[in-house]
């Protein structure tokens, strides 16, 4: 017999009420929440009650101490209103149903205090009544309508980014650097970075019906809210054998898809859980469990030591590793392939020129033959060089383009649809890529590939961050995103159709023609057919002969809207490519006029500085002028006093004794 469920009840109180709420269910009932969700709601409890913080880091070898203090520290000047909004969020993702069991509403009374074990679908289950308990049980209350689960392709808008509703309670916690896998129609998101911790977990998300699916540690998986097996469920007296061992902490690995599992390659793990080689695990999509793989390498060869923020492209059963970081955070220029038939990695011998040490790049296989590398960069750059290489050759290439090339970034994106590779978000050590770029590879071999601005999307979205997941799903026709940091956290999931890709893809189909042959093989049936049925077989024919040609105007009908179609995305492509490169000029010329501007002004600067120079000299000549001329009245008076001196001294000469002997007087 199923369980009954009931709808999660949410709080209905609006903030700052709901966050005191949330803090008092969490100081009473936080015992059954994960170490690393107790941290966070630390942390944000304290960036909503006391702000920033501004303490010392603590002293000692206290790790808890110091954890509450990085995890305080990492949120930076995060407003209130924001920190207690994630509070609430995380409480939620951990406990959906707080609120019912915080004010008794999840079995009817206030002595419900801790959260009953979930179901499948995420919803509490039904506790049988108490012994004893008088009359029958209250008639329960209608459960309040759910929006309809719809799936990938239907929720998808051509030319637009869309987030679909996504019906589980449970999600993901918000991460960057994670690895995505797409298996049949279940999208796994493995591992991440959330606020500078590494995560372990493993999630799937069900592309048919929008649901998510967790995998516990240990090996076994369960739903999204589901409990985990108790261990009583073993026979009594076998002895229970351990789990496997779980995924541990990592960040900027790559996952594959390989034979119906997913295949995990290297990744930034803790230091103290570090191997000296790079190591690779398998996923049992299936069962959920995760196993180690030992590889080999060739013989006189080291097999490749441990990396993270690399590039990796499924080739037939070659996997393709290209660059990335050591443990000591150094950029790696490298080409490995696994072979994962035989589990033997390789260094490739090649030719050409090969792309620098790089990490945090793009990587995508084009034809199943050429291994495409677009951006990436080390600590303090970040390149736009477009890097090709060839696997039949072995030769590395830089091919020709045209159209205005995407500037500079690391952390991006990029899935290929068709014959056009999509590259989205990134940074650039100063900001993020809000912008969205397409390139034809149609013409690669033969001519030059043609870049074109697709769009752009709000700063502050998932799609603009750094370390999102981008997957190409051909199902549906359409790409999925997932996580992501531009500032903040996301665990938003976005899918996106490009303009006009359906028209092209049918195009490639056999239009509706086929029913004029209808007629015709009618025919010998006809002649075959005894007198009594030529006027069936006559209705028949004619039947027939209407449907062919009402099939044919509608083949015609179809191809002319098709012909539309395509003369009005050309007419569209053609006129945002005009667009673009009037923008690239206008900003060409508008870095013209700013650098003009910025030489005029050096210029004014120069000349005021000239001119300072020039004042104060004028001034020091005018205070030596000055001094000249008192100078100049000091000696006329001087002369004065001796020209009277000289008087009075003939004077003096010319009487007395002197005067009388010289025969003056």
């Amino acid at each position: 017999m199923e369980d009954v469920k009931s709808p999660v009840s949410a709080c209905p109180l609006s903030y700052p009420d709901r966050f005191t709420e949330a803090s008092s269910y969490v100081s009473s009932h936080g015992g059954s929440l994960s170490e690393e969700s107790k941290l966070l709601l630390y942390s944000l409890h304290q960036q909503a009650t006391v702000g920033p913080c501004n303490e010392p880091k603590p002293w000692g070898w206290s790790v808890v101490n110091n954890a509450k203090w990085q995890s305080w520290k990492q949120l930076g000047d995060m407003p209130a209103v924001e920190a207690m909004r994630l509070y609430v969020r995380t409480l939620e993702e951990e406990v959906p149903n707080w609120w019912a069991h915080h004010t008794g509403a999840a079995n009817g009374s206030t002595e419900a205090a801790a959260p009953q074990p979930a179901a499948a679908n995420g919803t509490a289950e039904q506790q049988p009544a108490a012994a004893g308990s008088a009359g029958p049980p209250p008639a329960a209350a209608p459960p309040a309508p759910l929006p309809k689960t719809r799936s990938v392709a239907e929720v998808v808008v051509e030319g637009s980014w869309v987030s679909p509703y996504i019906s589980s309670d449970k999600r993901p916690p918000p991460r960057y650097e994670h690895a995505t896998a797409l298996i049949g129609s279940e999208l796994f998101v493995i591992g991440g970075n959330y606020g500078g911790r590494y995560l372990s977990d493993t999630w799937a998300l069900n592309l048919e019906n929008l649901t998510w699916k967790a995998f516990v540690h240990g090996g076994s998986s369960r739903a999204a809210a589901g409990a985990a097996l108790p261990a009583s469920s073993a026979p009594e007296g076998a002895a229970v054998p351990p789990p496997p061992p779980g995924l541990p902490a990592i960040a900027g690995h790559v996952a594959v898809p390989w034979q119906g599992n997913v295949v995990l390659v290297g990744g930034h793990m803790k230091a103290k859980e570090s191997l000296p080689e790079m190591p690779v695990r398998l996923l049992d999509a299936k069962a959920g469990t995760w196993s180690t793989i030992e590889c080999t390498a060739e013989e006189g060869d080291d097999l490749p030591r441990p990396r993270g923020g690399h590039s990796g492209c499924l080739l037939g059963s070659k996997l393709f590793i290209f660059g990335g970081e050591d443990v000591m955070r150094r950029p790696l220029g490298e080409l490995l392939v696994l072979d994962l038939e035989t589990m033997q990695w390789s260094r490739p011998e090649t030719q050409g020129t090969p792309p620098g040490p790089r990490s945090a790049h793009a990587a995508a296989v084009f034809r199943d033959r050429y291994l495409l590398i677009f951006g990436g960069g080390s600590v303090a750059h970040c390149n736009d060089e477009l890097h090709c290489l060839d696997t039949q050759t072995m030769e590395w290439s830089q091919p020709e383009f045209e159209g205005p090339v995407p500037p500079p970034r690391a952390g991006h994106a990029g899935a290929i649809l068709g014959a056009t590779w999509f590259i989205v978000g990134g940074g650039n050590n100063s900001s993020g890529c809000a912008d969205m770029y397409a390139l034809d590879l149609s013409p690669l071999g033969s001519g030059p590939v043609q870049w074109t601005l697709v769009g752009n999307t709000p700063v502050d979205s998932a799609i603009a961050s750094e370390g999102l997941s981008l997957l190409p799903v051909p199902m549906a026709g359409c790409m999925i995103s997932f996580g992501g940091y531009n500032g903040r956290y996301h665990n938003a999931v976005h899918v996106y159709r490009p303009e006009g890709y359906l028209v092209a893809q049918q195009q490639a189909l056999v239009p509706p023609q086929q029913a004029a042959p209808a007629a015709t093989t009618s025919a010998p049936a006809k002649a075959a057919a005894p007198p009594q049925a030529a006027a069936a077989a006559g209705a028949a024919e004619a039947q027939a002969a209407a449907a062919a040609t009402a099939a044919t105007g509608s083949a015609a009908e179809y191809e002319r809207k098709c012909a539309e179609l395509e003369a009005a995305r050309r007419e569209a492509a053609a006129a945002k490519e005009a667009v673009a490169h009037e923008v690239a000029f206008m900003r060409r010329q508008l870095d013209t006029a700013q650098a003009t501007a910025a030489d005029a002004e050096k210029a004014l600067d120069e000349a005021r500085t000239a001119l300072e120079a020039e004042q104060a000299k004028s001034m020091r000549l005018e205070v030596e002028l000055a001094e000249a001329q008192q100078k100049l009245g000091r000696m006329e008076e001087l002369e004065r006093e001796l020209q009277k001196y000289r008087l009075s001294s003939n004077e003096k000469k010319g009487s007395g004794i002197w005067g009388y002997i010289s025969g003056s007087t």
